[in-house]
This record gives structure tokens, C-alpha cells and sequence, in this order.
């Protein structure tokens, strides 16, 4: 038996480039099937996480950044199935909409630090 919302497979690569005073990276976290409850009849399949960034320091104290999140705009549900503790036959969720976490959608995010 495997514990819930726990992957057996965790791979992260994480690859980073500077240039002068401009930096670009990517995070690509892969996460292999985990199971949705105790009795490991509740299958969720593995997927993929890829955020993307790029900054650019102006000088010591200013640095602008643009972050994108889920940057492939992919979908996956997480978590554990509310009251499903004793199935034994995880068949019967198939294709059903259920409660519980889903990956961020694609987002940008834009901001400017400043050091003082």
C-alpha cells in the first residue's frame, strides 16, 4: 500500500541562465500516479509542473521580474477523495466531478523589487 496524495517518483529539473544583469529560469517538477485514498483504489495519473521566469536588475538596488506559472496551462486534480476511506472499488468516481484540489491555472505575474 502507498500513503495518499504521496508520489512515488518526485523528479525536479530546474535549469537557470545569467547573462550580465539579465536572468532566465524554468522549474519542470514531475510527479509519477498517486492514489486519492487509503485503500490505493482511487487512481490519479502523474502530470507535470513547469513554471517559467525572467528578471532583469536594473542596478544594486532594483530588479524587474516577470513570472509565469503553469506554463503550459495544464490541468490535474490533487488530493484526497472526501469519504472514500473504505472503497474498494474506485471505479464508481470514474468521470465524476469531485471536491478537491486542482493545479493553478496559467498565470503572469509581474513585479519589482526593491532593495534598500
Amino acid at each position: 500500500m502507498q500513503m495518499p496524495e504521496l508520489s512515488k517518483i518526485l523528479l525536479e529539473i530546474t535549469p537557470r541562465y545569467t547573462y550580465k544583469n539579465f536572468n532566465i529560469w524554468m522549474s519542470a517538477r514531475y510527479k509519477s500516479k498517486t492514489y486519492a485514498n487509503v485503500g490505493n483504489s482511487i487512481m490519479l495519473n502523474g502530470y507535470w509542473e513547469i513554471f517559467a521566469g525572467a528578471s532583469y536588475k536594473f542596478n544594486k538596488y532594483i530588479t524587474a521580474n516577470l513570472d509565469i506559472v503553469n506554463f503550459l496551462n495544464q490541468t490535474c486534480p490533487g488530493g484526497q477523495v472526501p469519504g472514500s476511506e473504505l472503497v474498494t472499488d474506485g471505479s464508481q468516481y470514474a468521470g465524476t466531478l469531485i471536491a478537491g484540489t486542482y493545479m493553478r491555472p496559467i498565470q503572469a505575474q509581474l513585479g519589482i523589487n526593491v532593495n534598500f
